[in-house]
C-alpha cells in the first residue's frame, strides 16, 4: 500500500496544546481496507493512551532496513521510506505501508525513526521541503538513530518544538548484524517518560536500551562508543597481523588476550567480523572499504572534541589513514 501525499501540516488548532496525535485518516482507511490483518496483529500501546504505535522509519539500508521489518515483526503498523525503491519493496511485502517521502512518513507515524546518513542528511529529512516537519502530528515524536553532533539533535528539536513535536536521540551500536538479530544497543539521550514511550518499539531490535540523560547525551555516548571501537579494531588489526605474520596460532593468541587487558570484542571476534580484507567482506571480515566507511562517524566525535577542548590526536589520526574509498558504505 502507498499512503499519499499530505496535502498540509495539521491546522493551528490541532498545534494548541495538544500532547498525544490525533489518529489520521489516511491510516484508518487503510486499516479498513486490510482489517484482517491489523486486527490479528499484536498492537502496541504507545505511552498509556490506548492508542495502537504507528511506526516509520525514514532509510532502509544496512540497519533501517532489519529495524524496520523487526517492528513488523513486533506488531507495530508500519510507514518506510526510502530514496531506493528495492528496500520499500521487499518491506511492503511484509506488510509495510510505503511512503512517497519523509513527510508522508511522518504524517501517519507516531514515532518516526531517522536512520540515515550524517547530520546534513539528518536535517533535510527533518526540516527540508518534503521533510518530516512538513507533517507531523503534535505529540508524534522523531527518533533520531543516525550519528551525529550532538548539537544537531538539540538544533531538530528546537525546530521541532514549534510544531509540538518531539525529539528523542537514540543512536544505535551492534551494525547490521545486530539490526538483523535484534540485539542492537540503544543510546538514548531526552526525556525519560519520552523513552518509555518509544522503549516498546526500539526493544524490537534492541536488547539493551540506556538512557544516558538529556537530550543530546545518546549523541554523546554513540561518539565516545566509536571512538574506542574504531581504535579497537585498528590495534587488533596491527597486532594479529603481526601475529600472524610471526608464525603464532591465531587461537592460542586470542585465548591469551582474553584473559589480559588486551581483550576487545575486535580480538575475540576478529576472524569473523574485523578482519580487514579486500574484498567485499560477505565472507567473514571488514572489507576496506567498510573499515573506512565506518570511520567518517568518527566525524562527530572529532568536532566534539575540539568543541571541548579535548585532545584526540589518535582519533583523527585514524580517520586520515583510511580515507573514504569510492562505494565505500557506513552504517547510519
Amino acid at each position: 500500500m502507498i499512503v499519499p501525499e499530505p496535502s498540509t501540516v495539521d491546522d493551528a488548532n490541532d498545534r494548541k496544546g495538544l500532547r498525544e496525535p490525533r489518529r489520521p485518516a489516511t491510516l484508518a482507511a487503510m486499516a479498513g481496507t486490510n482489517g484482517e490483518r491489523l486486527g490479528q496483529s499484536a498492537r502496541r500501546q504507545i505511552g498509556g493512551a490506548g492508542m495502537a504505535t504507528i511506526a516509520g522509519f525514514v532509510g532502509l539500508g544496512r540497519m533501517g532496513k532489519p529495524m524496520a521489518r523487526n517492528a513488523l515483526r513486533g506488531g507495530y503498523e508500519t510507514v518506510v521510506f526510502d530514496l531506493r525503491s528495492e528496500p520499500v519493496d521487499e518491506l511492503s511485502a511484509l506488510g509495510a505501508t510505503a511512503a512517497g517521502s519523509p513527510k508522508a512518513v511522518a504524517a501517519v507515524a507516531d514515532v518516526t525513526g531517522v536512520v540515515v546518513k550524517g547530520d546534513e542528511a539528518v536535517v533535510e529529512v527533518i526540516t527540508g521541503p518534503d521533510g518530516v516537519l512538513q507533517a507531523a502530528r503534535p505529540g508524534s515524536v522523531i527518533a533520531v538513530h543516525t550519528t551525529v553532533q550532538p548539537k544537531t539533535v538539540l538544533q531538530m528539536a528546537e525546530v521541532a518544538k514549534e510544531r509540538g513535536v518531539e525529539v528523542i536521540d537514540a543512536p544505535i551500536s551492534g551494525g547490521q548484524r545486530g539490526a538483523e538479530a535484534a540485539t542492537l544497543c540503544y543510546m538514548v539521550g531526552g526525556d525519560e517518560a519520552l523513552l518509555e514511550r518509544c522503549r516498546p518499539l526500539f526493544a524490537t531490535s534492541g536488547s539493551e536500551v540506556y538512557h544516558l540523560g538529556g537530550l543530546g547525551k545518546g549523541s554523546v555516548m554513540k561518539a565516545v562508543h566509536q571512538t574506542i571501537a574504531c581504535l579497537h579494531i585498528l590495534a587488533a588489526r596491527e597486532g594479529l597481523e603481526l601475529a600472524e605474520a610471526s608464525g603464532l596460532d591465531l587461537r592460542q593468541v586470542q585465548e591469551v588476550l582474553r584473559v589480559t587487558d588486551a581483550s576487545s570484542s575486535a580480538t575475540e571476534n576478529w576472524a569473523e567480523r574485523f578482519r580487514l580484507t579486500d574484498g567485499a567482506g560477505d565472507g567473514g571480515g571488514m572489507s576496506r572499504q567498510q573499515f573506512a566507511g565506518m570511520l567518517l562517524t568518527l566525524t562527530p566525535a572529532i568536532e566534539l572534541a575540539r568543541e571541548l577542548g579535548v585532545g584526540m590526536p589518535a582519533t583523527a589520526l585514524l580517520q586520515q589513514l583510511f580515507p573514504p574509498l569510492p562505494g565505500g558504505e557506513a552504517d547510519p
